[in-house]
C-alpha cells in the first residue's frame, strides 16, 4: 500500500506543472491568462516567461505578424510544444494533415519568423512560415534538442536559405516550396556550432537559385538524411541538388531526387562533383545506402504542388523509404505525421 501511494505522489508531481496555453492572433489579448480560448493570449511573444518545461501552447487559425524569439526551454522528456489547433485536436489520426492555417508572417520586414537562441527542447508543429528577410527558421549554435515537424516554408524574399541550423534540430515531415528567390531550402552548419540533425520525411520542391540543401563545414556534424524527396525545378548546369563539405554524415539513404537532366554533377562533396552518391561511397564509404536507395526519378508524380503537394500511387517515390517508426514512407505527406502526434503530445 505504501508503494502505491508513493507511486501516486510521483505521478502527480510529474504532471503538476504541465499546462496548456491558448493563443489567438485574431481574438486574443495579452492581458488575458491564456488558460482557454476565451482567455487566450494574442501573440506568441506573450508565451515568453509564462511557459515551462512540459507545457503545450495551442494556436488558433490566424496570422502572427511578429518574429518569435522563445526565451524558455523545456527539458529532456518534457518539451515545450507549440502546435496548431487542428493537429492538437486530431493527434490520433493516421493520415497527414495538409492544412496550414496558423501562419507566422515576417512581412518582408523582419529577419526571421522563428529565431532560436540559447533555448532547447522546443517543438514547433504545424506552422506556415513566410516572408522573412534572412531565414524563415533560424537556429543559433547554442540552441539544442529542438524539433520542427509538419511545417510549411515558402516565400523567403532573400537569396539565402529557408531554414538555417547551427545547433541540434530534427527536421521531420515538412514541406519546403521554392519560388525562385531563395538560394536553397536548408543549410546545416556554417555558424560555428556542431549540428546534430535528423532530416527525415521532408519534401524539398521548387525553384532554387543554388543547391537545394547545403551541409556546410563545421567542427563536428552528425546528420541522418533519410526518406526525403529533393527537387529543383529550374536548376542550371552549375547548381547541385546537395552540397556537402568536409564533415561526417551518419547515414544518407532512401531518398529520391528529381533529375532535371540539366545537372552535370548533382552532388558536390568535399569540393568534388559526383553524378550519384554511390560514386562517393565507393571512395570513402561514408554513406550506408546503395545506388538504389539514393535514386533519381524522371518524374516524382506530384500534384497540388503549390497548396498541399500530394503524391500519386504511380510515383516512383511511393512506399520506397526505410521504416523510421511509421512505415516505409517517403516525403512529408507519406510520413503519416498524425500517427506519431500522440507520442509528441502525450
Amino acid at each position: 500500500m505504501k508503494r502505491f501511494f508513493i507511486l501516486l505522489i510521483i505521478l502527480f508531481s510529474c504532471n503538476t506543472y504541465a499546462a496548456t496555453h491558448y493563443i489567438s492572433a485574431d481574438d486574443g489579448s495579452d492581458s488575458n491568462g491564456g488558460t482557454s480560448w476565451v482567455d487566450s493570449w494574442l501573440t506568441l511573444g506573450k508565451a515568453n516567461g509564462n511557459v515551462s518545461a512540459g507545457d503545450t501552447v495551442v494556436c488558433a487559425p490566424g496570422t502572427f505578424t511578429e518574429q518569435f524569439d522563445p526565451t524558455d526551454s523545456g527539458s529532456d522528456g518534457n518539451f515545450i510544444i507549440y502546435i496548431d489547433s487542428l493537429r492538437y485536436n486530431n493527434y490520433n489520426i493516421d493520415y497527414p494533415l495538409s492544412d496550414w492555417s496558423v501562419i507566422i508572417d515576417g512581412e518582408d520586414t523582419r529577419n526571421y519568423c522563428i529565431n532560436l537562441n540559447g533555448v532547447s527542447y522546443i517543438k514547433f508543429i504545424g506552422f506556415k512560415l513566410i516572408r522573412a528577410n534572412t531565414a524563415l527558421f533560424y537556429d543559433q549554435s547554442n540552441a539544442d534538442d529542438n524539433v520542427i515537424n509538419q511545417c510549411k516554408f515558402e516565400d523567403l524574399n532573400d537569396n539565402d536559405y529557408m531554414v538555417i541550423i547551427n545547433g541540434e534540430v530534427d527536421v521531420t515531415s515538412n514541406l519546403f516550396l521554392g519560388n525562385g528567390v531563395q538560394a536553397g531550402a536548408l543549410r546545416i552548419g556554417g555558424g560555428g556550432g556542431n549540428p546534430v540533425c535528423d532530416i527525415i520525411n521532408n519534401t524539398f520542391y521548387g525553384d532554387f537559385t543554388n543547391e537545394v540543401i547545403r551541409m556546410q563545414d563545421d567542427a563536428a556534424v552528425t546528420i541522418k538524411f533519410k526518406n526525403n524527396i529533393v527537387v529543383n525545378t529550374s536548376a542550371t548546369a552549375s547548381d547541385q541538388l546537395i552540397e556537402i563539405d568536409d564533415q561526417f554524415i551518419d547515414d544518407i539513404n532512401y531518398n529520391c531526387y528529381f533529375d532535371t537532366s540539366t545537372y552535370t554533377s548533382p552532388f558536390r562533396i568535399n569540393s568534388t562533383d559526383y553524378s550519384t552518391f554511390i560514386g562517393y561511397r565507393t571512395a570513402a564509404q561514408i554513406f550506408d545506402g546503395d545506388a538504389e536507395s539514393n535514386s533519381f526519378c524522371s518524374d516524382p508524380v506530384l500534384q497540388d504542388i503549390s497548396t498541399i503537394c500530394t503524391i500519386l500511387p504511380s510515383s516512383p517515390c511511393w512506399n520506397v523509404g526505410v521504416d523510421v517508426g511509421y512505415g516505409n514512407k517517403i516525403g512529408w505527406w507519406q510520413g503519416r505525421p498524425g500517427q506519431i502526434l500522440s507520442v509528441i503530445i502525450q
